[in-house]
């Protein structure tokens, strides 16, 4: 077997990492697994092999307040951006839930929760729902430090407070980043404990489950859980999500992540524009060539006039297919 090799992904903001890789992968070259500290940060290693990136994700310093700064999709790596093209290269529920992290859980929890779910399960890579992910589930509100229950954050808590840091802004940090949040009871329906359990759980229920539970989207078409349903039938309909290639777009723009998924079948070239606005702002997308192609999939219930306007936390996927001369005129 051909040694691995590794390259890095450093930024001055990230503080310490995790790697995701599958275990039959791990077991394979363990060996080749490093972390590789540079000065006070840390860097994001992954291993390259038969042309496969595996899927990584950075956390930042649980101490710093992420619910007090907004996400700066301008301020991304160059090399972070590349590794999006071969897997999730997103925080995760693994510290805290993706959209109260990255969206808005107040007023547009359907719309930022739907947004993310759409931009990553449109990436390559082997995508995954994290418990509650299809929910739409927020962040939990604990109220104290006994009500965690992961140890690493209980460790956590009493070195930082030892030290002598403030305890309620480390209980801040924890529950923006406690891997808690996506470990709490799924939301069942309306009953005690969330139709959970007719016992005590393990770990308290989120008291939103009045309102945020399967029962209440099971059958609501606009509803979060109904959405992740089309974007994985759109994952199992379309080759271009799982085999196309990958092209980012606006890279420099701080509010709009936009790639193209480009593949090549009986059809001709099949090509998907993903737009996400990651602001509660209407925000233009400055995207070209797109006027006249088929809309796949929205957050909202309505599409407004051409491609380029976004309403905040909005998400539109796109297809453009260019017959090639083989192909056959069914395929077109």
């Amino acid at each position: 077997m051909a040694p691995a090799q590794t390259r890095s992904v450093t930024s001055p903001d990230w503080h310490y990492s995790h790697l995701i890789a599958p275990p039959a992968v791990i077991n394979a070259f363990p060996h080749d697994w490093e972390w590789h500290p540079y000065e006070e940060n840390q860097l994001a290693y992954w291993n390259e092999y038969g042309g496969t990136v595996f899927q990584v994700y950075t956390d930042p310093d649980p101490n710093w307040a992420w619910g007090n700064n907004r996400f700066d999709l301008a301020g991304w790596p160059d090399d972070t951006q590349m590794l999006a093209q071969f897997g999730e290269a997103w925080p995760a529920g693994y510290s805290g839930i993706t959209f109260s992290r990255w969206g808005d859980d107040g007023a547009y929890r359907v719309q930022s929760a739907t947004m993310l779910a759409t931009v990553l399960h449109l990436h390559r890579g082997t995508p995954y729902v994290y418990q509650g992910e299809e929910l739409g589930m927020r962040n939990m509100p604990f109220a104290s430090i006994a009500d965690f229950r992961d140890i690493e954050s209980l460790n956590h808590y009493a070195v930082a407070v030892e030290r002598g840091d403030d305890p309620e802004q480390v209980l801040a940090a924890l529950r923006v980043m406690g891997r808690d949040n996506a470990r709490t009871p799924v939301q069942w329906d309306a009953s005690p404990h969330a139709g959970f359990t007719t016992g005590t759980p393990w770990i308290g229920v989120n008291p939103d489950y009045l309102e945020v539970n399967a029962a209440a989207q099971v059958g609501d078409p606009a509803s979060v859980f109904s959405h992740y349903r089309k974007v994985i039938a759109l994952r199992h309909d379309e080759p271009a999500v799982a085999h196309g290639d990958f092209t980012m777009l606006l890279p420099d723009d701080d509010a709009v992540y936009a790639f193209t998924r480009t593949y090549t079948d009986d059809r001709g070239t099949v090509e998907l524009l993903v737009l996400g606005n990651f602001t509660g702002d209407e925000v233009r997308a400055d995207v070209e060539g797109w006027a006249g192609a088929e809309l796949l999939l929205g957050n909202y219930p309505d599409a407004p006039d051409g491609v380029e306007r976004l309403r905040p936390w909005e998400a539109r996927v796109y297809r453009s297919v260019t017959p090639s001369r083989r192909a056959s005129p069914a395929a077109r």
